[in-house]
């Protein structure tokens, strides 16, 4: 759809899915449209200090809990400040049920975008069936699971890469020092990681990122360890080195996060950020075989998969041995990147799907934000809230809640519709009516 759209974003305190709604609001923006993001990373600190406050779990939950409902809070007010047509919450947004469904009354449509495995993250079950519209980066069983529950309007949004983040550079030789490898891996220390790299320490490699024990048997590996910690853990890298990285590498490992497997995930589905990000630096990159993987690029022409250590290693040694063929293979990624797997290509792909969805109603929803001196469509659960509980006049609205484009014409319409003698709020609209006419 051409139609521009005031949109706004709600990221999380913390955590993976921050850059992606990051990369959201941005991609919004770039396509025309008036963004609004609000960051709560901002509130992250002061969230984590709750646990120093007290000792007791109680008082912790509890205030934890008042803490998200005043983010919650933030989230209604910064929605009726700004007044959008479409909100989009990102993967650990503190939304609650109640506040979705607020969000929801002030007439515009609500969007998730889920880009963590349902599988590991649970918190799914009780927000997707509060949503409009619910974005997965997993299919099949989720799918069946989302059914389950009584979601409506999921659709499978892969992650996506950042074109004017995620690029091809010219390193300065002391970049070159500092970051060249022959192999190299920038994620955090996940259990499979931490076992499965033992069987790399061999080659030339580096290990960037957060949570790795700086004792293990990988210390030697680990770059940069934070100096304030006993067991090192490393340190979170800015976007900007990290694409110094996989432009100074001659092969990008890439092994999807695992728990409790001492590898790659043989039932692997979806696709993680790197994947994408790696593709649009032009960077090559060896990827554990995801079942998603061969609807996104082209396994063996612009991706390489391995399945078990002896795979890996056996590849690493060819493409090593191989520069010429690593190339063409990252620059066929990069192409096919920068054409289907940006962010823009995503915000594009939801819009579409929810217009789809929707059709006329969702453009007499954005036609009457902009025409109706009451805030059209569905702006009824705003009005009754701003009247307050138990009043005449939120009594009186009540009666038009199923309106689908509310004016003051259809509420005359009502008015005289009815019966009885006229309460206050009738005859309030009823000489707003006529000064309007007269005007």
């Amino acid at each position: 759809m051409d139609k521009k759209l005031k949109i706004l974003v709600i990221g999380p305190m913390y955590g993976g899915s921050l850059p992606t709604a990051n990369y959201t609001a941005s991609a919004l923006k770039n396509m025309g449209h008036e963004v609004e993001f609000l960051d709560f990373s901002v509130f992250n600190d002061a969230y984590i200090k709750i646990d120093h406050i007290t000792r007791d779990n109680d008082h912790r939950r509890a205030l934890k809990d008042i803490y998200i409902k005043f983010l919650g809070e933030a989230a209604i007010a910064k929605t009726a400040s700004f007044m959008p047509e479409l909100i989009i919450a990102i993967a650990q947004a503190p939304l609650t049920p109640d506040i979705i469904q607020r969000l929801k009354g002030g007439g515009a449509s609500v969007a998730f975008w889920f880009v963590e495995d349902f599988r590991t993250l649970l918190y799914w079950k009780d927000v997707a069936p509060h949503y409009d519209y619910f974005f997965t980066i997993q299919r099949g069983n989720f799918f069946d699971e989302l059914k389950k529950i009584g979601a409506k309007n999921y659709h499978y949004l892969p992650q996506a890469c950042s074109p004017d983040i995620h690029k091809k550079i010219t390193l300065t030789e002391d970049d070159k020092k500092l970051y060249s490898s022959d192999i190299s891996f920038m994620g955090a220390g996940y259990y499979n990681r931490r076992v499965f790299f033992q069987g790399l320490m061999d080659f030339d490699f580096k290990i960037w990122g957060t949570e790795w024990d700086y004792l293990s048997p990988l210390a030697r590996c680990i770059q940069k360890p934070a100096l304030n910690s006993f067991h090192g853990n490393g340190e979170r890298l800015s976007p900007d080195e990290y694409v110094k990285i996989f432009n100074a590498s001659k092969i990008n490992l890439n092994l999807h996060s695992s728990s409790y497997h001492e590898g790659v995930d043989p039932s692997g589905d979806f696709v993680n950020p790197r994947v994408f990000e790696l593709a649009s630096c032009g960077a090559f990159q060896l990827v554990d075989y995801r079942t998603e993987l061969d609807n996104l690029f082209k396994v063996g022409e612009e991706i390489i998969c391995y399945r078990d250590l002896r795979e890996l290693r056996g590849k690493i040694n060819y493409y090593l041995d191989n520069p010429e063929e690593r190339e063409k293979i990252s620059e066929n990624a990069r192409i096919k990147a920068l054409k289907f797997h940006t962010f823009e290509n995503r915000m594009e792909e939801m819009l579409s799907y929810i217009f789809k969805t929707e059709g006329d109603r969702f453009i007499k929803r954005v036609q009457g934000f902009k025409g109706s001196c009451v805030q059209g469509v569905n702006s009824v659960g705003r009005m009754m809230r701003e009247a307050g509980a138990d009043t005449e006049l939120k009594k009186f609205l009540s009666r038009f809640k199923d309106e689908e484009n509310l004016s003051i014409k259809s509420i005359v319409k009502g008015i005289e519709n009815g019966e009885g003698s006229l309460t206050r709020p009738e005859a309030i609209f009823l000489m707003m009516e006529q000064f309007l006419t007269e005007k």
